[in-house]
C-alpha cells in the first residue's frame, strides 16, 4: 500500500491536533536528506529526473519542478489512493511534511472519506532529487498538479461543501486602503482557501 510505502501516517480529521503532537515512530525523527545542489532550486522547491507522468528520465528538458511550499497541490500516482489530490498543509521541526486530503473517495464503496493527512518523511525528498522512485524505474509516489486541475479540484471541494465565499467585504476592505496583509489575514481566518485567497489578492493589486 502506498501509505505504508511512503511511511505516512494517516490521520482523521479530529484528531490532527493531537496525532500532531504524538512522538510518531517516523515524524519525530530528524533526517538529512543529501540532495544535488544542482536539484534545489528554492525554499521547499527542486528539480528531479521525472517526467510528467512520474517516470525517471535522464532527458533534461522533461526535468519535472516539484514544489513542496505549504499551499501546494500533489497528487498521488499510486496506491489505494491513487489520483487523490492533497494540500500541503504543514512542514514540522524534523523537516517532514503533512499533506491533507479532503476529496478522497473510497473507489469500492464509491463513498467520500472523511478529510485525513499523510505524513511525507524528508528522505523522500532525497530519494526524488536521485531519481529513485517507489521501485526501481518506477514512478513518483506523486507529483504538483497543473493550474488547471488545481482550479478544477478547488471548484469541486467548493460545492461539495457548501461554500460561497462573500468577496463584496473583501472588496470593500481594498476600497478603504486596508493593507492586503490585513485582507490576507481576515480571508485566512473566514477559512478561505489560500490558494483562492492569493488569486483574489493578485487579481485585486
Amino acid at each position: 500500500m502506498l501509505a505504508k510505502e511512503l511511511n505516512l501516517t494517516k490521520m482523521t480529521q479530529n484528531s490532527e491536533e493531537k496525532e500532531e503532537e504524538k512522538n510518531d515512530i517516523f515524524m519525530d525523527k530528524q533526517y538529512y536528506p543529501k540532495i544535488p545542489v544542482d536539484s534545489i532550486i528554492g525554499t521547499n522547491i527542486y528539480q528531479i529526473p521525472f517526467n510528467d507522468k512520474g517516470y525517471p528520465t535522464t532527458i533534461k528538458k522533461e526535468y519535472q519542478i516539484l514544489n513542496l511550499n505549504i499551499g501546494e497541490y500533489i497528487q498521488l500516482t499510486g496506491g489505494p489512493y491513487k489520483k487523490d489530490i492533497g494540500e500541503i498543509v504543514s512542514k514540522n521541526k524534523y523537516g517532514h511534511y503533512r499533506i491533507k486530503f479532503s476529496n478522497s473517495v473510497n473507489k469500492t464503496f464509491n463513498l467520500k472519506r472523511k478529510t485525513f493527512s499523510l505524513w511525507m518523511g524528508s528522505w523522500w525528498i532525497e530519494m526524488i532529487t536521485n531519481g529513485k522512485g517507489i521501485v526501481p524505474g518506477g514512478q513518483l509516489p506523486f507529483l504538483n498538479i497543473t493550474n488547471e486541475m488545481k482550479g478544477n479540484y478547488l471548484n469541486t471541494i467548493s460545492k461539495k461543501e457548501g461554500i460561497n465565499i462573500d468577496y463584496s467585504k473583501y472588496k470593500k476592505m481594498l476600497k478603504i486602503g486596508l493593507p492586503t496583509s490585513v485582507i490576507r489575514h481576515k480571508m485566512i481566518a473566514d477559512h478561505v482557501d489560500t490558494t483562492i485567497v492569493e488569486q483574489f489578492i493578485a487579481e485585486s493589486t
